[in-house]
């Protein structure tokens, strides 16, 4: 799974956004363990669901380069809230102790790139023999890449990039129309000839992006095809800024 789109050519492409069909998984509330502040509040910044066991999961996943097939060295990566990041070598393998959860939250971040965060389901993947392959984008890269889609990459709102996955298979599901709530601005994937185009529906290959996202707690709401059931993370806080990868998973 790559959480943020590679978007492999910048071109300027006209606006198509699709209707979806299918049954639209309600906005979650929040039932899952947040962040806490240190004073009996929680924040939703750091999202975990219900405990499946006491166990401790070994997390880990492989950092790439956007745009390219290379790993990326130097990013800090750690469980959303805790101690100390580990840090990718060459390799860009990152590997943290993690509760077994219904979801987890990872955090990270790099020179030249939007500070990210990662949402999804460690018995699907993100562990074991199926580390969650992840990209972080920079802002240079949005900037071109908003260019050539004829809109404004807000800097005091968030990007929400959207995978939708079958957990049996693993496999990116087409036909999954997107929506945040709150709204943002529009959304965007990468067509399959590698353009990116305004479109809020998942082809099976690449993510949708929600850009224009306003910063406090955001949840998803997914229409998904063929009659499937979407399951969701609790509502996250998103910061001005930053990036935030959250998958779903229908059936």
């Amino acid at each position: 799974m790559r959480l943020i789109l590679p978007l492999f050519a910048v071109l300027a492409c006209n606006a198509a956004t699709p209707d979806g069909g299918g049954a639209k998984s309600p906005a979650p509330t929040d039932t899952g363990d947040s962040l806490d502040t240190g004073d009996g509040e929680t924040d939703g910044a750091c999202v975990t669901g219900a405990l499946r066991s006491e166990r401790t999961l070994g997390l880990n996943g492989v950092v790439g380069q956007l745009n390219s097939d290379q790993p990326q060295a130097g990013v800090a990566v750690r469980l959303c809230g805790t101690g100390p990041s580990v840090i990718t070598d060459t390799t860009g393998v990152w590997a943290v102790d993690g509760p077994d959860a219904e979801w987890v939250t990872i955090e990270a971040s790099a020179d030249d790139a939007f500070p990210t965060k990662w949402v999804y389901d460690p018995s699907v993947e993100g562990s074991g023999d199926a580390p969650l392959s992840t990209d972080l984008i920079s802002p240079a890269l949005a900037a071109m890449v908003f260019s050539a889609l004829g809109e404004i990459l807000d800097p005091a709102t968030a990007l929400v990039v959207v995978d939708a996955m079958d957990p049996d298979t693993r496999e990116e599901l087409a036909g999954a129309r997107v929506e945040t709530e709150p709204p943002g601005a529009g959304a965007f994937t990468v067509s399959p000839e590698g353009q990116p185009i305004l479109d809020d529906t998942t082809n099976g290959i690449h993510d949708v992006a929600v850009f224009g996202v306003p910063p406090g707690p955001v949840a998803l709401v997914i229409t998904a095809p063929d009659g499937r059931a979407c399951r969701v993370a609790p509502p996250v806080r998103v910061e001005a800024g930053t990036v935030l990868g959250i998958a779903t998973y229908c059936r």
